[in-house]
C-alpha cells in the first residue's frame, strides 16, 4: 500500500470513528481540553490548577467530619452564582440532606434535583447514568460511596430474598467498577462535573490501612482525587461564662481542615495540600481562607506576629481579618490581585511559604523596628 492509499484508509477510518460521535483526530486539529467548575477557594483553585474538571471524574474522600460535603456544596454554589442556568443532581444515599444547611452554604436549592429513597445501588447508578446520557444537568454529586447495599445482598438472581447470614464478598466494588466503565464516556460526552463523596474505612488487622469503598477502580478512573482531614491540634475555641455561675466553660467554634491533592491528571501538584478554616453553622469561610492564603503568597507580609498591607501594618492574624471583613473594596482589590497570579506561582509560593524578595524582609523589619521605638 503506498502513501496516498494509506492517507485514503486513514481517513476513511477517522471519518468513520467521529460519525459515532467519538472525538478524535490529530492533536492540533483536534480540541481536547476540558474546563474546570471554579470553587470559592483560591489555594484550592490554584492546587488543582482552575478546579474541579468538567467531563471528568472527581473523588472526594476522607473520615467523617473532614468537611467533605461542606466543600462540595459551597464549590456547587459558586458554580451556581457563575452560571444562572445551571441545575445540579445531588443524589443523597446517606439521606443527609438538610435544605437549611444547604442554603447557609450558598446552595441555590431552587436549582438542585434531589435524589432519596433509592432502592439499592443499581437504582442510583442508572439514574447517574441516565443524566449524564441525556445531558440534562451540570453538575452531579454522589453522596456517598459505599453508602447504599446493591440489589444482589439482599436479593438473589431469582429474585429470592437472600438474609444477612449469606455473605456477598465485592459486589458494591464489581457493581461501581462496570458503573465507572460505563459513566466514563458520557460524563465526557456531557461535560458536567460529577463528584463522587466516599468516606475512608479502616481495614481489620493489625496493620490496618484507609480505603475507599467500591473498589480500586475509583481510584483508577478518577481524573482528580482529593482527600480531606480534620486537624484536630487546630481547633478554634473559646471561653465563655457559665449562666447563673462565675465558672467558664470551653466551646468548639470549628477547626481547620487538611485538603491534598492525592491524585491530578490536570496538573504537577500530587501530594500538595492547603488548609481551609471550618466554622461551625457557616461553613468553610471563604474570606478568612482568602486572606489566609494571600499571606501565603506573600500578597500580604508578615513578619513575626505583624502583617502588613500596603501602608498598613496589623498585630495578629485576627486584626487583619477584621479589617478585610469590615472594607468590602479592601478584600475585592485582594482577590483581583490573587486571580492574577498563575496556578503554578500560586502553590509554589503556598508550598515553600517563602518570601518574594529579601529587600521585602528588610523594608518591614526595619518599619517594625521604627514603630517599636515609638
Amino acid at each position: 500500500m503506498d502513501k496516498k492509499q494509506a492517507q485514503k484508509a486513514l481517513d476513511r477510518i477517522l471519518r468513520e470513528m467521529k460519525s459515532t460521535g467519538a472525538k478524535i483526530g490529530f492533536a492540533d486539529e483536534v480540541d481536547f481540553d476540558y474546563g474546570k467548575s471554579s470553587t470559592p477557594f483560591p489555594s484550592v483553585n490554584g492546587m488543582t490548577n482552575g478546579g474541579l474538571p468538567k467531563g471528568k471524574l472527581t473523588v472526594v474522600s476522607g473520615p467523617p467530619g473532614s468537611c467533605k460535603t461542606t466543600l462540595v456544596a459551597q464549590s456547587l454554589a459558586y458554580a451556581q452564582a457563575q452560571d444562572p442556568d445551571l441545575i445540579a443532581l445531588w443524589v443523597d444515599v446517606e439521606h443527609c440532606w438538610d435544605t437549611t444547611w444547604m442554603t447557609t452554604l450558598g446552595v441555590d436549592v431552587d436549582r438542585v434535583i434531589v435524589a432519596e429513597m433509592l432502592e439499592d445501588l443499581e437504582e442510583t447508578l442508572d439514574l447517574v447514568i441516565g443524566m449524564c446520557r441525556e445531558k440534562a444537568v451540570g453538575w452531579i454529586v454522589y453522596d456517598s460511596v459505599g453508602a447504599i447495599s446493591p440489589r444482589g445482598e439482599f436479593e438473589s438472581k431469582k429474585g429470592v430474598a437472600r438474609d444477612m447470614h449469606e455473605d456477598t464478598v465485592g459486589l458494591t466494588a464489581r457493581q461501581f467498577n462496570k458503573f465507572l466503565r460505563i459513566i466514563t464516556p458520557k460524563v465526557a460526552r456531557a461535560e458536567c462535573v460529577i463528584v463522587l463523596i466516599a468516606q475512608v474505612y479502616s481495614t481489620i488487622g493489625i496493620y490496618s490501612i484507609e480505603q475507599v469503598k467500591g473498589g480500586k477502580g475509583i481510584g483508577h478512573h478518577a481524573h482528580l482525587r482529593l482527600i480531606m482531614r480534620r486537624m484536630k491540634d487546630e481547633s478554634k475555641k473559646a471561653s465563655i461564662k457559665m449562666p447563673g455561675s462565675d465558672q467558664k466553660s470551653t466551646v468548639l467554634l470549628g477547626w481547620n481542615v487538611n485538603v491534598k491533592v492525592d491524585k491530578s491528571k490536570q496538573s504537577s501538584t500530587e501530594g500538595y495540600s492547603v488548609v481551609l478554616p471550618f466554622t461551625l453553622g457557616i461553613g468553610i469561610v471563604v474570606a478568612e481562607a482568602a486572606i489566609i492564603t494571600a499571606i501565603q503568597i506573600d500578597l500580604i507580609k508578615q513578619k513575626g506576629a505583624w502583617f502588613v498591607w500596603g501602608e498598613q501594618r496589623f498585630h495578629g492574624k485576627q486584626q487583619i481579618m477584621d479589617y478585610f471583613m469590615a472594607n468590602d473594596e479592601e478584600y475585592g482589590a485582594l482577590t483581583d490581585m490573587m486571580k492574577d497570579i498563575a496556578a503554578e506561582d500560586m502553590i509554589r509560593k503556598i508550598t515553600t511559604g517563602s518570601f518574594s524578595a529579601e529587600s521585602d524582609v528588610d523594608e518591614i523589619e526595619e518599619n517594625l523596628l521604627e514603630e517599636e521605638a515609638l
